[in-house]
């Protein structure tokens, strides 16, 4: 079984703001909450883009457009950001999708899987047909 903490979106905009209103560092105040430093960054980054909304568990697979996936990849693997940097960039809804996707890079499933999202992507007529 896991040892994993489920928290509500409340709670955990909670441990946000207070974690910015206390002026501590982070492994103090992970120590003091008993919550996991990642969780924080992740959490904030969330809280940022979409407020509380963004806070609340995800019941369904977010569908993200190919450019996203493609244009995600390569700014990781250029080195210049982190991977939260990336997940805030590109609005993801964690680090576990980058980290699939990273996953599939330089396999056989990397050319399948960017067909697939090319293919989810609707076309317009004008594009069809030209």
């Amino acid at each position: 079984m896991s040892n994993k903490v489920k928290f509500t979106p409340e709670q955990k905009m909670f441990f946000v703001l207070k974690f910015r209103e206390l002026k501590i560092s982070l492994a103090e105040f992970c120590r003091l909450y008993n919550v996991e430093r990642t969780a924080i960054h992740r959490w904030s980054i969330k809280y940022d883009n979409e407020g509380l909304e963004g806070l609340k568990e995800i019941k369904k697979p977010t569908k993200y457009p190919s450019h996203v996936l493609i244009n995600s990849v390569k700014d990781y693997l250029t080195g210049n950001f982190s991977m939260l940097q990336i997940v805030k960039i590109y609005n993801l809804s964690g680090d576990a999708v980058l980290r699939t996707w990273l996953k599939w890079y330089n396999t056989p499933k990397w050319n399948i899987k960017v067909g697939e999202f090319m293919a989810r992507e609707k076309i317009s007529k004008d594009k069809k047909f030209n």
